[in-house]
């Protein structure tokens, strides 16, 4: 089931009403058979007319449409009003043969050496293996993705985090479980660009078992024009709690 290897919960709850947590539109966007709703701070210009992707449809992640609601099957992204993916709202199903799906030339445009920050990958905010769009994808803190000296690096307790969370949701998606995903990601401070997000906060609903789990992950990056070069030369380790949330989702307004 899901691995208790100390993830944090965040602190803010997903909801379809007005109330405490992250206040949803009243607004709805048409998926391929479901209809949902996105965090009312976003403004969406085309809520009823998104743009409908396709397995083969290439896009370039570094230049994704402000404020635009894109659709891939049942999966919502929501960007903000830089391009950046700032909302996601996908239904889990598991994709045989999704290393022949990648598309590694719109990878490199966002991690390895075109990243805007040190030690970074390029990461799908929803792996493709999970139903995800190939093309949708952010600068990722490589040590979430990957195991990254898991035996000496103890400090750094997010260690291959991620993937252990995706490793999870296809085990339950394979045995049959419904599974919900909404996330939000929040806005950088730096100024560096739309491809990276400093927090990550995912809620995961399994139908099936009605449990309902939420998880923090700080996405440490430093700009290279400013990093130590002890950081560029290394995997940057996490810093911050995610207990002490500093960040707010992207293009959250102060109420």
């Amino acid at each position: 089931m899901i691995s208790q290897k100390g993830y944090m919960m965040c602190d803010k709850e997903f909801v379809d009403s007005f109330s405490d947590g992250i206040e949803m539109s009243r607004d709805t966007i048409q998926t391929a058979t479901m209809r949902k709703h996105y965090p009312n701070y976003l403004s969406v210009t085309n809520s009823h007319n998104p743009i409908v992707l396709q397995p083969e449809t290439r896009i370039d992640p570094t230049a994704l449409e402000a404020n635009s609601a894109y659709v891939y099957h049942d999966t919502l992204y929501v960007t903000d009003s830089n391009g950046g993916i700032a909302y996601m709202d996908a239904e889990l199903k598991y994709v045989e043969k999704s290393q022949t799906k990648r598309d590694i030339a719109a990878q490199r445009k966002v991690g390895g050496s075109k990243a805007l920050h040190s030690s970074m990958d390029a990461g799908h905010v929803l792996a493709v293996s999970l139903d995800g769009h190939p093309d949708m994808m952010q600068e990722q803190y490589s040590g979430l993705n990957r195991y990254t000296n898991r035996n000496s690096n103890k400090e750094d307790w997010q260690n291959g985090m991620f993937r252990d969370l995706e490793r999870d949701w296809t085990q339950l998606a394979k045995d049959g479980h419904s599974l919900n995903v909404k996330a939000v990601f929040s806005e950088t401070q730096d100024g560096s660009g739309s491809t990276y997000s400093p927090e990550w906060c995912y809620q995961v609903t399994d139908r099936t078992t009605a449990e309902k789990y939420q998880y923090n992950m700080i996405n440490e990056g430093n700009s290279k024009e400013t990093a130590p070069k002890e950081a560029q030369k290394s995997s940057a380790r996490i810093i911050g709690h995610p207990s002490n949330r500093s960040q707010k989702p992207r293009s959250q307004t102060q109420r």
